[in-house]
């Protein structure tokens, strides 16, 4: 398993889909009491404490908290639990039950502020005298191909399976012959295409599979445009537009040499069809990565946003804060991009989103990320002294170099507004104390 975790160019969704193997390990600090449960069975979480820990001591108490996050037939839920500690001794308990048409659950001990050691384990969860869930046996079988017609005879409707079993021989290939060519990947491309032209429904899930299929192919931007605009002119809604696991697959950065590249002509192509669904995954996902997209439609992204005003997921809260600030946008509107901060700088201090499972990790650390936008919004609106302090106030709370960096800067530009000179050049004597990368710092913004 340790192989499939350095292969970064596994797919995340086949990735996903044999999260079986991350079960618990011998000694862990994490139990489970079943982790093959049946739907609607009830599951003990049991976690020992390290005895260095501060919320090891016996003043706190309901502090540690157990997220089980469970995929199913249709959109991913969180619910969050707080553990009890058991009398006498280091142990944290909860109980859950799995809700039905749940595939797979994966538990998190974490407090809002961060996760804590070993507190991690995934596992799948079964119908009553039903079949393991979608890809699980595409990713245990040595025959793929029969896999998949097994698969697909069990769940009929679920037209990704074509691309779970590609992006299964595609890793199984290279895991035995190092890495896998090219050539020998765009063989296993067409092949799997060639399967999946003989699936009879040609909807709305098949075209958006088959344009995800292509990319391996390098078949070009205007081929996978093409394939999702019949997508949309097909239009049929289904399981797929919630399904987590796709979307965050669809939306992977491709790697080219290592680097990793994020090509925009998907999200753009894909615009319509999260339109129509701006509550989706998909449009969840779609709005997380294409923030640094500088020519969408404004009024159509207007519209999609708007769907997630009262929402507490800090990330998706912050992406639209970002596509809102970039200055050569189509999108740019520091009035919004500060709306948008400052509900996600909100929902960081509450934490509401991690009580609320709508995202757990959006008050671990976020906050780096958050106020940058912030200021870079207050300082386009000529609000400098506002921005002054709103960075004195956040940035105790940036840890890494680089966001202290960031808010540095802003703080120049600010103090520069103001033709406090003196305290802008402060400022950028910290910021060269931080970094030695000259060409980010905007020097000549600055004079």
């Amino acid at each position: 398993m340790g192989k499939l975790l350095k292969h970064i160019e596994i797919s995340v969704y086949f990735l996903l889909a044999t999260s079986t193997a991350f079960a618990q390990l011998p000694g862990s600090r994490l139990k489970i009491s079943n982790d093959d449960p049946l739907w609607g069975d009830t599951v003990h979480v049991t976690y020992t404490i390290p005895d260095s820990a501060k919320y090891a001591e016996a003043v706190y108490q309901d502090t540690v908290y157990c997220a089980a996050m469970m995929w199913g037939t249709w959109r991913r839920q969180t619910i969050v639990i707080p553990m009890s500690r058991l009398k006498g001794s280091a142990d944290y308990h909860c109980v859950f039950r799995v809700p039905d048409s749940t595939y797979r659950v994966r538990v998190e001990i974490c407090q809002p502020s961060d996760r804590l050691p070993e507190g991690i384990t995934v596992f799948t969860t079964r119908m009553p005298g039903h079949f393991e869930p979608p890809g699980i046996l595409i990713a245990k079988m040595k025959n793929i191909d029969s896999a998949l017609a097994i698969e697909l005879t069990r769940y009929p409707t679920r037209i990704e399976l074509y691309y779970t079993a590609l992006e299964a021989a595609k890793y199984k290939a290279g895991e035995s012959i190092g890495k896998a060519s090219d050539s020998l990947i765009q063989s296993l491309v067409v092949k799997y295409l060639s399967k999946l032209q003989s699936y009879p429904n040609h909807n709305s899930a098949w075209y958006l599979t088959r344009a995800l299929m292509m990319r391996g192919n390098d078949s070009g931007d205007d081929s996978i445009t093409v394939c999702v605009q019949e997508a949309v002119t097909h239009f049929e809604y289904g399981e797929i537009f919630e399904d987590a696991d796709f979307w965050s697959s669809a939306f992977y950065p491709k790697v080219v040499d290592g680097k990793m590249i994020m090509s925009y002509t998907f999200g753009r192509a894909l615009l319509p069809l999260v339109a129509r669904l701006p509550h989706s995954v998909m449009a969840h996902e779609w709005l997380r990565m294409v923030s640094y997209d500088t020519v969408l439609n404004k009024d159509s992204y207007d519209h999609i946003c708007s769907a997630w005003i009262t929402s507490n997921d800090v990330d998706v809260l912050t992406a639209i804060a970002a596509a809102y600030s970039h200055k050569n946008s189509t999108l740019f509107d520091p009035a919004k991009s500060l709306e948008w901060s400052t509900r996600a700088h909100e929902v960081w201090q509450s934490a509401a989103g991690f009580y609320s499972g709508e995202n757990i990790f959006g008050s671990m650390g976020r906050i780096s990320q958050i106020l940058p936008l912030e200021l870079r919004a207050l300082n386009a609106l000529n609000r400098y002294n506002e921005a002054i302090q709103r960075a004195k106030s956040g940035i105790p709370y940036c840890k890494r170099s680089e966001d202290r960096v960031a808010v540095r800067k802003e703080m120049m530009h600010a103090a520069a507004g103001m033709k406090d000179y003196a305290t802008a050049e402060q400022q950028l004597r910290e910021v060269l104390t931080l970094t030695t990368d000259k060409a980010r710092l905007d020097i000549d913004d600055l004079y």
